[in-house]
């Protein structure tokens, strides 16, 4: 997330961020109103808050890409607790203002499903088969790339071992989170959000 956060900071695709890499002017936060209209949503306002400084600052928002402003957060302790931030995640995104990032959300959500269940469509015709080939070695290839970058900068690069296991599971989980976090309650902070 933070490599797709900060390329599309740095080719102004999208306005990203989060909690654990954001910071602002204590002016500038009380010039926009601060989390004034965004408070009732459980999750975003991280990001809901960069769109509003973006409104009044376009060219002011930017990623710091340097490994010493890097903010360590701790992983999910269980399986069940990274689905439920993922459906959290997932459930902001019609909150969202810039047609940019929903744009991106959608292509991918749509990808991905696509990657599911393509193999079901070549059971009738087999040239959906070939379809469902190029999509995976196109998505293999860019994610391969893509996060090769990430693991370096991060010092990361013993997860690229569990890279290709991790291709399927995440095809897998961005369907389910997209469908859920639009439907599906969660549990966030000991409470149930609808």
């Amino acid at each position: 997330m933070m490599l797709i956060t900060g390329a599309s900071l740095h080719k102004r695709l999208s306005l990203m961020g989060n909690g654990a890499n954001l910071s602002y002017e204590k002016a500038v936060f009380y010039e926009v109103g601060g989390f004034d209209q965004i408070d009732t949503v459980a999750s975003g306002d991280d990001l809901l808050l960069i769109q509003k400084i973006a409104a009044n600052y376009p060219q002011g928002i930017s990623f710091l890409k340097n490994t010493d402003a890097i903010v360590t957060t701790a992983a999910c302790p269980t399986w069940k607790d990274f689905l439920q931030q993922r459906i959290r995640w997932a459930s902001k995104s019609n909150q969202y203002n810039d047609w940019k990032i929903k744009s991106i959300l959608l292509g991918v959500y749509l990808l991905n499903m696509s990657l599911l269940f393509l193999p079901l469509a070549a059971l009738f015709d087999i040239r959906w088969c070939w379809v469902w080939i190029f999509q995976i070695f196109v998505k293999i290839i860019a994610d391969y790339f893509f996060l090769k970058e990430a693991v370096s900068f991060f010092g990361r690069s013993d997860l690229m071992r569990i890279f290709l296991p991790a291709q399927l599971l995440h095809i897998i989980y961005i369907v389910w989170a997209g469908w859920a976090g639009n439907w599906k309650r969660y549990e966030w902070k000991g409470r149930r959000v609808q």
